[in-house]
């Protein structure tokens, strides 16, 4: 009898299976879509585009990751080694973005970094009527946009790590002469590595 139960599924065995299904499906068709095309339609799109995508994708993605973890670290060092007024107002500000959803943010960096917004307008009252500001749709734009959404991951991660690390082998550097940034490169960031 006990041997029966455990070769059953249990219904939220079946209901995750589902689940599963149902999210797997898309891709499924999409893939086979893919792969039933003409050959010579993909010989077209490897010589032509797919390349380029490729090498959007990935330099996107990676400066994306490189800005996210300059922003993420250095926020979380400032907000747990300096001593600063409102720096208890900045650990919290600090991670606002991951209150919104990310298409909300994209509209809001839009907006206001758009073409007649208010960061437009305020550029151009200091460099002057023709002076334009980088677009949120552009590479740079997006770029920034994305590392503004995830940051605050890698600041939650770095601060966490930064609170629990002890300080006396950063003052033990300080006190020997050794400079903050060459602190934070020869101690700290190695004491974070798991």
């Amino acid at each position: 009898m006990n041997t029966i139960r455990h070769q059953l599924a249990s219904p939220l065995q079946l209901f995750a299976l589902a689940s599963a299904g149902t999210i797997l499906l898309p891709l499924g068709y999409v893939t086979a879509q893919a792969l039933s095309a003409d050959p010579a339609v993909w010989s077209r799109l490897w010589t032509t585009r797919i390349p380029e995508l490729l090498f959007n994708t990935v330099s996107l993605a990676a400066s994306v990751a490189v800005i996210t973890l300059v922003l993420g670290v250095s926020t979380a060092w400032l907000v747990t080694r300096a001593e600063f007024p409102g720096r208890r107002l900045w650990e919290g500000a600090l991670v606002l973005p991951l209150a919104m959803p990310t298409y909300v943010l994209a509209y809001v960096y839009s907006y206001l970094l758009g073409f007649g917004g208010p960061v437009e307008h305020l550029w151009q009252l200091v460099a002057g009527p023709q002076a334009r500001i980088f677009s949120p749709h552009s590479y740079s734009g997006a770029t920034l946009v994305m590392a503004l959404d995830t940051f605050p991951f890698v600041y939650l991660l770095s601060r966490s790590a930064f609170l629990s690390m002890n300080v006396s082998f950063e003052e033990v550097a300080r006190a020997s002469g050794v400079s903050r940034f060459s602190t934070l490169w020869r101690v700290t960031l190695p004491l974070m590595r798991p």
